[in-house]
């Protein structure tokens, strides 16, 4: 139904830029979080509609534009209902509301919907009953109900079993007839009854076999389950596939999946990789897990095995076949049938998950070292590298082997730990790939901090016991503390402190204090307070902790920090104020709490200026306008680049500009490297904005013939034609423009002399992260490195 609804709307929009389309469908099969969560939909739709939009629109690039971290939820609705009032019509499928993990917030943000004012949204929404779903719903006059069960079903029922039976090339006319007949006839709406059952019927070999099989239906979905659970040839491997497929943590390839089973759980004290176990090949994996499983590819199982047995490989990925799969397994209903086996407790399917996944890591210390070759036998090392300790956590408080096999990970001689790491580095630069197979031995941090990197406290407590040096140094963090803190592991702090941890600790890199504050670990910084944390000591890559929690824009965080007394105002030596950095990235609502805390407007920030000048530069416009109305001086300078309006006429900001001239800037101030306004906007060649100087004023004075020279040296002609319509070059003397020799000019020549790139000005554009090398604000260029570049 809902692909169907979809196809006509997507007819509907086609050939129309004013109408857009977005669709969504919730997926709670596995333990994964992506395809569950409402922040996973919100952010799905609003690409959706980006890629339908003429260009990018401006609410995103507004809460992307920095690149410094990610938006929150609220301000990615914002954005989304401002996306969605630039079309004329916008259509919004969301499917299977009742599998969302968070549906009080996800109800929420619809209801939210119904009350934009744009009206121009239409939705639909699909799910099935669930008490909060019809009573949040079932009264709204604005919606239309549609009930989908029972016979109301039975068209598309019958529509799909006219497909599947013509496949069955087998069978006589007869037979078709029946089977149809009688599945039709008990479906009473239900798809999945339908589809298994003809599952089941398909490996019928006679007339016969078919009416015996159809004379013992079973009438609902729960009996299905439980006759396919009662045929199973191997009951235990069955269980170990269906506990994995509910609550991996992302989707399994068909490959992982079938290499669970080389762990032994019942072998000894210990589960233990045994080869001798494993699966001939995936399609004895499917054969086993027949009836509850898909595949990507969507095709049958003897395709499937087909196309393994052609290409010599079996690619894509295999999830429970329906969400009804999984509810039946966790169910009472299981416990107390004739399957109550198969019964799945949510918490001890996480801690076999983990051991399994030890056990695997465990086996792989026996390689000399890890790349894609010697990987290649072991399908399933990156998923149990990767997840181990998230089900490990989940699995907290049940009887399994898993505390031993982290014991034994994080102890014995070997390559286990290491080969571990080089595989899911903490100290990765970006999160979404951890794999450095060239991490030499000599690069393993030791074993506390990777402990508490990941934040596995009973292992800390252990191996602190037995003798670890909390002090030791290693890994990108150098100490155990700080990587905990920069983690968020909050109570892995608490834990080094007791033993002996100093709080205020830094190597060549940035404090516990620091890092935790830029990363908004609110909790881990309380603990780091409450321990004796210098709130105000510098140093570090970022400076103060205040100064990078306010470019971050962790405003829980600052505001922490100031009630601990931290001194609103400190410069830092390599940096400027936590007002100027919040204001370079267009923290507004830092920026609002600090200047209510008693923040200087005019403080000086290092090379940059104050506040006004970093957030003109940066073109945040709701931020200067924030600092004007606060006490800026609109015409003061300080640092490389002048005045406010220098910096906003060298980028082109032209609505800043207008704004600082509204407030009293001075159009003919002098000041910096980049001289007035308006010799800084042609040094760019922004005409429309040496037109806007002029026109409140600017005047070139002795400069004018100079910049006409430049203009026509790098063949700037609108900036040329600018300066002699405005007879700015009338009215300076001693000019001479005969003398300049055009033809051995060379542009590209001078502007790599002079050290810059377009390249570089774009990086400048984006901004840096606090991490940054060379300075954690927005980097300047002064006029002698660009007089010459060309825009």
């Amino acid at each position: 139904m809902r692909s169907t609804a979809i196809e006509e709307i997507l007819q509907h929009c086609a050939g129309k830029d004013t109408f857009a389309c977005a669709y969504f469908f919730f997926d709670n099969r596995n333990g994964q979080d992506d395809l569950s969560k409402p922040e996973k939909m919100l952010r799905s739709v609003i690409c959706q509609l980006s890629h339908q939009s003429a260009g990018i629109p401006l609410p995103l690039m507004e809460i992307y534009g920095g690149g410094h971290q990610q938006p929150s939820v609220a301000s990615l609705q914002l954005a989304l209902e401002r996306i969605v009032d630039g079309f004329e019509h916008v259509y919004l499928v969301l499917d299977a509301l009742d599998e969302c993990t968070d549906r009080q917030k996800l109800l929420a943000w619809i209801d939210e919907i119904f009350r934009w004012k744009c009206g121009n949204v239409h939705v639909l929404l699909s799910s099935r009953l669930e008490a909060d779903i019809e009573e949040r719903f079932g009264c709204l006059d604005i919606l239309s109900r549609v009930s989908l069960s029972g016979s109301s079903a039975d068209t598309d029922i019958a529509n799909y079993l006219d497909a599947m039976l013509s496949k069955m090339v087998r069978w006589d006319a007869q037979t078709r007839v029946r089977v149809r007949s009688v599945l039709l006839e008990g479906a009473d709406g239900m798809f999945r009854w339908v589809a298994l059952h003809v599952e089941e019927l398909a490996k019928c070999h006679s007339r016969r076999s078919v009416e015996v099989q159809l004379r013992s239906l079973p009438k609902d979905l729960d009996g299905v389950y439980e006759r396919i659970l009662l045929r199973s040839n191997n009951q235990h491997d069955l269980k170990q596939f269906l506990l994995w497929l509910a609550f991996s943590q992302r989707v399994l390839t068909v490959e992982e999946l079938t290499d669970v089973i080389t762990v032994d759980l019942s072998s000894g004290d210990l589960p233990s990789y045994e080869e001798d176990l494993r699966y001939f090949g995936p399609t004895d994996m499917l054969v086993t897990c027949s009836g509850f499983v898909t595949t990507s590819q969507g095709d049958s199982l003897a395709s499937f095995a087909l196309s393994c047995i052609l290409t010599k490989r079996c690619a894509g990925t295999v999830k429970l076949a329906h969400m009804s799969v999984k509810e039946y397994l966790l169910s009472r209903r299981i416990k107390d049938g004739m399957v109550s086996f198969f019964s799945i407790d949510e918490r001890l399917a996480h801690s076999t998950i983990a051991a399994t996944c030890l056990s695997y890591i465990l086996h792989l210390g026996g390689l000399l070292f890890v790349d894609s070759s010697t990987l290649e036998p072991f399908p399933l090392a990156l998923y149990a590298a990767q997840y181990w300790t998230s089900h490990m956590k989940l699995g907290r408080g049940v009887e399994s082997p898993v505390w031993q096999l982290m014991v034994r990970l994080f102890s014995q001689d070997g390559n286990a730990l290491a080969n571990w790491i080089r595989l899911e580095d903490p100290d990765s630069v970006v999160d979404w790939d951890r794999v450095d197979y060239e991490k030499s031995s000599s690069d393993i941090a030791p074993p506390l901090y990777y402990a508490s990197c990941f934040g596995i406290e009973e292992l800390a407590v252990e191996l602190l016991r037995v003798g670890a040096d909390v002090h030791a140094q290693g890994g990108l963090h150098e100490y155990a503390l700080i990587a905990a803190s920069y983690h968020g592991q909050s109570r892995v702090a608490q834990i080094l402190l007791e033993h002996g941890a100093h709080v205020n600790a830094h190597g060549e890199g940035d404090s516990a204090l620091q890092v935790a504050s830029g990363e908004g670990h609110v909790d881990v910084v309380k603990v780091l307070l409450q321990n004796g944390a210098d709130v105000n000591a510098p140093g570090g890559r970022a400076g103060t902790a205040l100064r990078v929690a306010s470019a971050n824009g962790r405003v829980d965080v600052v505001r922490l920090l100031l009630e601990h007394g931290a001194n609103i105002n400190a410069l830092g030596k390599n940096s400027g104020t936590a007002l100027q950095s919040a204001s370079t990235r267009g923290q507004e609502a830092v920026v609002r709490l600090l200047l209510d805390h008693g923040a200087d407007a005019n403080a000086p920030g290092w090379r940059n200026g104050p506040a006004l000048q970093s957030a003109s530069f940066a073109g945040k416009e709701t931020i200067v306008r924030l600092l004007l109305e606060n006490g800026a001086d609109v015409n003061a300078g300080g640092g490389i680049n002048g005045t406010a309006l220098q910096s906003a006429s060298f980028k082109g900001f032209l609505d800043i500009i207008r704004l600082l001239i509204e407030h009293g800037a001075d159009v003919n101030a002098r000041g910096g490297k980049l001289g007035t306004a308006i010799q800084a906007a042609l040094i760019r060649g922004r005409v429309a904005v040496a037109q806007l100087l002029l026109q409140n004023g600017a005047v070139m004075g002795s400069q004018g013939g100079e910049a006409l020279q430049r203009a026509i040296k790098v063949d700037r002609e609108g900036v040329a034609q600018v300066l002699l319509d405005s007879r700015a070059v009338e009215e300076e003397s001693g000019s001479n423009l005969a003398t300049v020799d055009y033809d051995n000019f060379n542009d590209d020549k001078e502007a790599n002399e002079n050290g810059h790139n377009e390249s570089e000005e774009e990086y400048s554009d984006a901004g840096t992260s606090g991490d940054d090398k060379k300075d954690s604000d927005t980097e300047w260029y002064s006029a002698e490195d660009i007089s010459s570049t060309r825009t």
